[in-house]
């Protein structure tokens, strides 16, 4: 049979054809290969939608459903260890931007920003793939400025708005970017004017909060 790529849309009510099974969402490992599986064989695949039209996983044949849980207990160690290995690389080479942006940031410093901005499932700027590796790297590390050596949080719990607040502190911000050695991305050391990084600043901020399918805001803050 011919593959195919058209999915049916069914409620959760519908009942299941003849040697069907329900595969909820949260596993993009199985839902993935047995959607695939199941065109590849020309077989429908049916989206159930809950009383919202908002998806809750697929309709899949029972033998393909079995077929791709085995190969995916299987290959779970292996997947694993290549999670790890790109999570270890992309950590390595966000570490690196900062280093190459900030050459004199203190090492614990360093090691705070990597691991907060990098967190696995945090929705943070340094998981986003809408920036560069460069700009997520200096956000990030703004990010941290702001938060640990300015008054900006006492400022938000006293009542401040937050574009308030970060008007007053910019120019702390850019001080201990400066002390860093901050420099740009073509490697010269630079002195910017609070206003410039503001301007920056919200041009990325524009860039991180454009929704894809849905919109949703993703952490730039800290």
């Amino acid at each position: 049979m011919a593959p195919t790529t058209e999915d049916a849309v069914a409620s959760i009510y519908t009942p299941l054809p003849h040697r069907y099974l329900f595969v909820p969402k949260g596993n993009a490992y199985v839902t993935g290969n047995c959607r695939k599986q199941t065109r590849d064989e020309g077989k429908k695949v049916y989206v159930v939608h809950n009383s919202k039209h908002q998806p809750m996983g697929i309709r899949v044949p029972l033998a393909i459903y079995e077929s791709v849980l085995e190969k995916h207990e299987e290959t779970q160690e292996s997947r694993a260890k290549a999670v790890e290995k790109k999570d270890n690389k992309m950590k390595a080479d966000f570490q690196n931007s900062i280093i190459s942006q900030f050459p004199e940031i203190p090492e614990r410093e360093l090691t705070q920003i990597v691991e907060h901005a990098t967190r696995k499932y945090s929705r943070r700027v340094g998981r986003t793939e809408k920036l560069d590796l460069a700009d997520k790297a200096q956000l990030a590390v703004r990010a941290h400025i702001r938060h640990r050596h300015t008054g900006y949080d006492k400022m938000l719990a006293d009542g401040a708005s937050r574009d308030n607040a970060r008007n007053k502190i910019y120019g702390k911000v850019d001080d201990v970017a400066t002390k860093w050695g901050w420099k740009s991305k073509s490697g010269r050391r630079i002195k910017t004017s609070s206003a410039k990084i503001r301007s920056t600043a919200m041009r990325t901020r524009r860039k991180l909060v454009q929704p894809t399918t849905a919109p949703r805001r993703l952490d730039v803050d800290y």
